[in-house]
């Protein structure tokens, strides 16, 4: 029986399909390519190189979050029923945060540092107020957007300041008059809340 005179397929390293424990296919695809003789030539590992060198430097880059941004919108105090314009910049790294809050306006304003944690598309951080309390955000992220609530817990120690300055206040303007029932109208809350909202841009 004659041998066939036809040029024989080119060799070409097989692919494989299960993933590994690691769930690096492309990392046991390199080692059974290594194992082929036809691609330990200096070609082919030049050719091999190209490949794969560009592939595990991409991989090696994290992703950044989409939860990692800008943002502008509003805050609303409910207590006292004001308003300011809100910026925030949050930064999310493997579900914690960080980042900064500023609010804008006249009767509402000031900034902090905050930190906290990402649950989901729930974030849940504070903000420090000094020498007063701190502020405790929670929101929904979704497209782009983040709404939630706050909570403003003051110290013992502020409200009793306050509380204090307050009756100094009301007894000068009621005199004789002034009671118990007016100081309950004018009690400061121990506690303030209200709502969010901030795009990012």
């Amino acid at each position: 029986m004659s041998e066939s005179s036809s040029t024989p397929p080119p060799l070409r390293p097989p692919v494989v399909t299960t993933s590994l424990t690691n769930g690096k296919k492309s990392g046991c695809l390199l080692q059974v390519i290594l194992m082929n003789p036809i691609w330990t030539g200096i070609g082919g590992l030049t050719a091999i190189a190209a490949i794969f060198i560009p592939f595990f430097i991409h991989e090696g880059k994290p992703k950044p979050s989409q939860y990692s941004g800008s943002y502008e919108g509003s805050c609303h105090n409910e207590t006292h029923n004001l308003k300011s314009r809100m910026i925030l910049a949050i930064n999310e790294d493997n579900g914690q945060l960080s980042g900064s809050l500023v609010l804008d306006s006249e009767d509402l304003g000031g900034g902090a540092q905050l930190k906290g944690v990402l649950d989901g598309a729930t974030l849940t951080f504070t903000t420090d107020i000094p020498e007063s309390g701190q502020i405790m955000w929670t929101g929904k992220w979704e497209n782009n957007t983040i709404r939630g609530v706050y909570i403003v817990e003051h110290t013992f120690e502020y409200i009793r300041g306050i509380q204090a300055a307050w009756d100094i206040k009301l007894k000068e303007q009621y005199g004789e008059n002034y009671t118990e029932q007016i100081r309950a109208q004018y009690r400061v809350p121990r506690n303030e809340r209200g709502t969010w909202e901030v795009k990012k841009y």
